[in-house]
């Protein structure tokens, strides 16, 4: 399987960095008649930086949003979108708080590159869906919140299995929806980039991973892979591309390098961003946790080759979509 497995191209930005700095997992937003990037910058110790994207896919101007994380803590894969009532850019990003516990934060930044507003966002689903959390969560991994607007709300993909949509309100976060759960051939789908609405559909790049084994050389990796999910105003499932959209595969890979002894090599696929550029999808993902690329995609492919989604129980954790091959 190869990186881009849909028609289009791959773009591999200049890294402004300096040698051998690794910068990754990016999202990407337009605001203020500019294409904004926010990037993670640096493996075990990082931070987020925001740079200006042009026409090319090229960035400059890099500048470093200090404000995001204290001192001891990383600040990692941002998801940015923006919200013209505020006129500001919402960012939502990972932090580390410690061993098992990673956490979501959500900050706001200005035309100027000020962050404004940093706060951790709490969710705790007590079987009833209706619970609005305004204590610490207990350890747990909360990651890969997917953020966007709708109808003046700002709501975020809180998790596939089931399908759940969170609201971010004055009293904290609440349950917006849950209905059937989302799985596929390719590993548990989880986060991915902001999603992007065209016409009367919203458009979700997701990521998964699976351990594959090279069949040449008998190697195992743990393997990333994104695909398209679409859903309407109600929050309700269109569609899937069956296949994935973007892959990683067991012949390019790292070893980790939070956990040295797991033993495998990640072949990382991690988009965090996507915006629509004409009749294209344009997506931001990290590239085996080093560096950042860009995807373009004809929105026309992603439609040709997704489809209708069968019924799932709510809760249910099996396939919605069969895997031929």
């Amino acid at each position: 399987m190869s990186e881009l497995n849909v028609p289009g191209r791959v773009l591999v930005p200049r890294n402004p960095f300096p040698h051998n700095t690794y910068w990754l997992n990016a999202g990407i937003v337009e605001a203020w008649q500019k294409t904004w990037c926010f990037a993670r910058v640096g493996r075990g110790n990082c931070m987020i930086f925001r740079l200006e994207m042009d026409a090319a896919g090229q960035v400059h101007s890099p500048h470093p949003l200090f404000g995001l994380s204290d001192p001891h803590l990383k600040a990692e894969d941002p998801r940015a979108i923006y919200d013209p009532l505020r006129d500001r850019i919402v960012l939502y990003y990972a932090d580390i708080l410690g061993p098992g516990h990673c956490a979501i934060f959500r900050a706001e930044i200005d035309q100027a590159g000020k962050v404004h507003g940093r706060e951790q966002l709490r969710y705790l689903d007590d079987g009833q869906g209706v619970r609005v959390v305004q204590r610490a969560f207990a350890v747990d991994e909360q990651k890969n919140w997917a953020p966007f607007i709708a109808d003046g709300r700002e709501l975020c993909i809180y998790h596939h299995a089931p399908w759940t949509i969170l609201e971010r309100t004055s009293e904290g976060m609440r349950l917006a929806h849950k209905g059937p759960s989302i799985s596929w051939d390719y590993g548990e789908i989880r986060g991915g980039a902001p999603p992007v609405k065209v016409g009367d559909v919203f458009y979700s790049i997701f990521h998964s991973a699976r351990f594959d084994r090279d069949p040449d050389t008998g190697k195992e990796s743990k393997v990333y892979y994104a695909g398209c999910l679409a859903f309407t105003d109600d929050f309700g499932l269109a569609a899937i591309t069956p296949e994935p959209i973007l892959a990683g595969n067991v012949a390019e890979g790292n070893w980790p390098w939070t956990a040295p002894g797991i033993g495998v090599a990640v072949s990382a696929c991690f988009p965090c961003g996507a915006i629509v550029r004409g009749e294209n999808l344009l997506v931001s993902y990290g590239w085996l946790d080093q560096e950042v690329r860009l995807a373009e995609i004809p929105i026309a492919e992603l439609r040709e080759r997704m489809v209708e989604p069968e019924p799932v129980a709510l809760g249910a954790r099996r396939r919605i979509v069969k895997h031929d091959a």
